[in-house]
């Protein structure tokens, strides 16, 4: 399955828990870096994969207002999950998503 494909799916499953995916950021000349962000007005998650440093990274960040900037902080510590294939990348993040907004 291709990573449009994936992402399709997962912008599917946000909007049936009631989930935003606000952003999606894609770069060919950068080795395929991506970012996707998700969450609800005033909570965001930001996952994000360096392509040149095969490297995945979970942030999160507040907003007070619909004009506030992210200040995003790291979601876990010391690079604790390392998936590298897209199955297990966009299995991660649908987990992390349910984990933080439907509990």
């Amino acid at each position: 399955m291709e990573h449009l494909e994936r992402l399709n799916q997962l912008a599917t499953e946000c909007d049936s828990i009631g989930v935003t995916l606000y952003e999606y950021n894609y770069s060919y000349q950068s080795f395929g870096c991506w970012s996707i962000t998700i969450g609800k007005p005033h909570q965001r998650m930001r996952f994000y994969w360096d392509g040149r440093e095969s490297y995945f990274g979970i942030e999160e960040s507040g907003f007070t207002n619909s004009s506030s900037s992210a200040c995003w902080v790291d979601a876990v510590a010391n690079n604790s999950i390392s998936p590298t294939k897209p199955v297990e990348i966009f299995k991660l993040i649908s987990e992390k998503v349910r984990e933080k907004y439907c509990t």
